[in-house]
Order: C-alpha cells, then structure tokens, then sequence
C-alpha cells in the first residue's frame, strides 16, 4: 500500500516535470526581440501598412493592418495551415497579412463590409 508520504512526493514530482516539460522559448531565431518590421504598399487607391511585432511566448508574429493609417483590420495568425485570419472575412485562411488585406479591401468594395 502507498504511503500519504509518497503519494505527494510523487505528485510533486509529476507536477514539475509538467511544468519543466511546458517551458517555450519566448522568440524563434526568426523572430528574435527588435524593431517591427514594416511593409507599406498601395491597393485600389488606399495605403496598407501591415506592421509585425514579435510575440513573446508564441511561434508566431502579431501583424497589425492599417487602411489610409485610420482604420484598422484585425489579423489573427494561426489558421490549419498556420496562415492569417480575419474575422470581417471569417472563412478564408490567406497565405500573407497582404492578400489578406487586397482580400478585405475587395469586398468593402463590394459593398460586403465597411471598415
């Protein structure tokens, strides 16, 4: 029969070896701590600046996304095929934060959404 004794020893020791077993590195060599990269181009006549951070504790990058440097559309990366997602356009994963944004662009054009 196991003693009260071992039994939290042993579930100490099961405990740290979890937490020790969950340790991330903070940033990838890709994504190593300094300045964000900055990409500006212009679509349909606005200015796009697709902005990426790194993010601390996750293998990916935050981006952000600006039409005409006022509106802003909310890009979330990590889709099946690790790509990007938006919630104005919640069903379609894109390859790059900037079809992403000729996506969203297009259909407020449209007449789809307004943002």
């Amino acid at each position: 029969m196991i003693s009260r004794r071992h039994y939290i020893a042993g579930t100490w020791a099961v405990f740290a070896s979890a937490a020790i077993g969950t340790v991330v590195q903070p940033f990838s060599d890709a994504e190593a701590a300094g300045p964000p990269l900055e990409e500006r181009f212009t679509y349909r006549g606005r200015e796009v600046d697709v902005t990426r951070h790194a993010r601390a504790g996750h293998g990916h990058s935050q981006v952000q996304v600006r039409v005409n440097a006022r509106k802003e559309i909310h890009v979330h990366r990590g889709g099946p095929r690790d790509g990007y997602l938006t919630h104005a356009l919640p069903f379609t994963e894109y390859p790059s934060p900037q079809q992403l944004a000729r996506a969203v662009i297009d259909a407020e054009d449209a007449g789809l959404l307004i943002i």
